[in-house]
């Protein structure tokens, strides 16, 4: 067959035919997989009371308009598409809303299949509630039942309004004496009358003298056959898996709010409270907010970890303590198979090493934010080394972290190499992935102040685990949770100003080797925004005078892995031009010798030329 479009009807049913040949017809797996169905606006209803629809929790907003109810009554009016609705069916049992419009829409009963809302909830709920009536959330008071009038005739212009007259709700009724009038002569009748009473209401406007080709006639049987002949789509979704579930919503979801595995999990791991058997109710999200509500929490940055994050965490200590519970990995197909029994088996323990894992980062480490986290599977092999763990050896966690934060090459971008330093750091498997830090020197030098890589996280959590000490009051540290709260982007200063070393040559100094250098993170130090305002795009020649002669600055230097060469900077007349690569290449190996000082095995190699060759010619920096 060729690639061109078909144009006759002969082609079109060859291609059928071929289809059909292949496995292609509507009886194969995939075409099962979406069946699409109409049902009457009166049939849609019916099933809803009948309770045959359940509406999952996970679709949390509904945002009812009155406004908006009256135009998707005017497209029905005029017979106007409404969109598919679409239905999940499924014995998975999820959470689901229990009302709707305060209607009980939930099923008592377990059922063999539940048929959820995926998509058409704001639909459904003002279809509904125009019928039958009931409660909106945040309209106290408000009686969504609606009315036609059908003395109201339409324009017939494209612009057409008259729908905000043709469909009235009881409130705007009750403030015409006009209106009120009308609904006593059967000229403003509910919707829920015409659906259920029909044949009544015709015999009142018989009796009122208004004969069958009356346009308010006209106007009844158009609704009655809107009830019955308007036909709602909605498209079935068959043998589709939570994990491909997630996907559907958020293409489908047109106000464009992504449905995420932890709202499928919190949904199908739901249970409500059993008085009869004395059984608690359990609820996941519930479980979550408590923990993030915490004291100690709610001043931690890492209460704002993505809900996935903690899910994955948790599914790590299921997958320890239950291996038989089908969580063979934090992929979201495993993500679904957990199951409320085993959470609750573990939740203490489980929220203990959570603690645990923040609290390390927090003030072990001293990496207040997750921003300052290289990797995100840190969070799962931690809570799984502190799970009932009651003698953690922190010194071997440090090693191990910094260890595959700085390594050359990338130790924990998987789930495959996350369970491996689980084993290892348990001790059921000889300790080898991060036995060695291989560092690459280029790294270092390379890993830029505009990056957002792991390696720039690796170097600037580095620097924030020393505690870095304030230039202008050594006696103060510059990071606390409110410097993090105060800024998207931490107060990084270049130790050469980019703008000095970009401007040197042109204002009269000297051109400085290496100035492409200049966003290493080598040459980037944490201060204040005061400090760093003082500084500005000053010589270094110039503004680190006064620093260098403040009582206590060593410690200050030391806090930042900076050492004697800013004294020598501040002592000379003029900088040389090699200045930069000098300081670059010295506090590169002060990174490194802090690095064995935790007593890592640090295996120091250069993939790069030394920077420095160019400029062995000119007067070193340092006597």
């Amino acid at each position: 067959m060729s690639g061109a479009l078909p144009s006759t009807s002969s082609q079109l049913d060859e291609l059928a035919a071929f289809g059909a040949t292949h496995g292609l017809d509507k009886t194969s797996e995939f075409a099962n997989r979406i069946l699409p169905q109409d049902l009457t606006i009166s049939k849609f209803l019916s099933n809803l009371r009948e309770r045959k629809y359940q509406i999952p929790t996970f679709q949390r907003d509904v945002v009812w308009q009155p406004e908006n109810v009256k135009k998707l009554w005017d497209s029905l009016y005029k017979f106007y598409p409404l969109g598919s609705l679409l239905v999940w069916r499924t014995n998975v049992h999820l959470h689901s809303h229990r009302e709707i419009g305060g209607h009980v829409i939930e099923s008592a009963e377990k059922l063999s299949e539940y048929h959820y809302l995926l998509d058409g909830q704001q639909r459904t709920t003002a279809l509904f509630t125009s019928i039958f009536g009931g409660k909106i959330a945040n309209r106290d008071g408000f009686d969504p039942t609606l009315y036609v009038d059908l003395s109201v005739q339409s324009t017939g212009d494209t612009d057409d309004e008259t729908y905000r007259q043709r469909f009235l709700f009881p409130d705007e009724i009750l403030q015409s004496d006009e209106l009120r009038q009308g609904v006593k002569e059967f000229r403003v009748v509910k919707l829920q009358r015409i659906l259920e009473n029909y044949g009544q209401v015709e015999a009142e406007l018989e009796n009122r003298n208004i004969k069958y080709e009356h346009p308010m006639r006209q106007h009844l049987r158009r609704f009655l056959a809107i009830f019955g002949s308007y036909r709602l789509s909605l498209i079935e979704l068959n043998g589709i898996q939570v994990s491909e579930v997630c996907q559907i919503f958020e293409r489908v979801n047109t106000a464009g709010r992504p449905l995420s595995i932890f709202d499928i999990v919190v949904a199908k791991t739901y249970r409500p409270a059993n008085t009869r058997t004395q059984t608690p109710a359990f609820y996941l999200r519930e479980l979550f907010d408590n923990f993030r509500d915490e004291p100690w929490m709610l001043a931690s940055e890492y209460r704002h970890l993505d809900d996935l994050d903690y899910l994955q965490m948790l599914a790590v200590l299921v997958r320890r303590q239950y291996p038989d519970s089908g969580v063979d990995n934090i992929t979201e197909r495993y993500l679904s198979q957990l199951q409320a029994k085993h959470i609750e088996a573990i939740w203490d323990d489980a929220a203990e090493a959570f603690r645990n894992t923040f609290k390390f980062l927090h003030h072990t480490l001293n990496l207040i934010g997750p921003g300052l986290v290289p990797y995100r599977y840190f969070y799962m092999v931690l809570a799984a080394y502190f799970f009932r763990r009651k003698q953690p050896d922190y010194a071997l966690l440090k090693r191990y972290f910094w260890t595959v934060a700085f390594h050359q090459r990338d130790l924990l971008t998987g789930t495959s190499q996350m369970w491996t330093h689980i084993r290892e750091l348990s001790g059921e498997k000889p300790l080898e992935s991060f036995k060695v830090l291989e560092l690459d020197k280029a790294d270092l030098r390379t890993a830029n102040y505009n990056s957002k890589s792991r390696f720039y996280r690796a170097v600037v959590g580095f620097y924030a685990s020393h505690e870095p000490l304030n230039w202008d009051a050594p006696y103060a540290k510059v990071l606390t949770t409110a410097y993090y709260q105060a800024t998207d982007k931490p107060n990084l200063h270049h130790i050469f100003p980019r703008s000095f070393v970009e401007d040197a040559a042109a204002d009269g100094g000297v051109e400085l080797l290496g100035k492409e250098r200049v966003d290493s993170l080598m040459n980037i130090a944490y201060l204040t925004q005061l400090t760093n305002l003082g500084i500005s795009d000053k010589n270094p020649v110039d503004y680190l005078k006064p620093y260098v002669e403040a009582a206590g600055f060593s410690q200050v230097l030391d806090s930042h892995l900076l050492g004697p060469e800013l004294k020598e900077l501040a002592g000379l007349t003029a900088l040389p031009a090699n200045a930069l690569l000098r300081f670059i290449e010295t506090r590169l190996t002060r990174v490194t010798k802090r690095l064995n000082a935790l007593g890592i095995d640090v295996r120091v190699m250069d993939t790069e030329q030394p920077v420095l060759a160019a400029s062995e010619k000119v007067a070193p920096l340092y006597s």
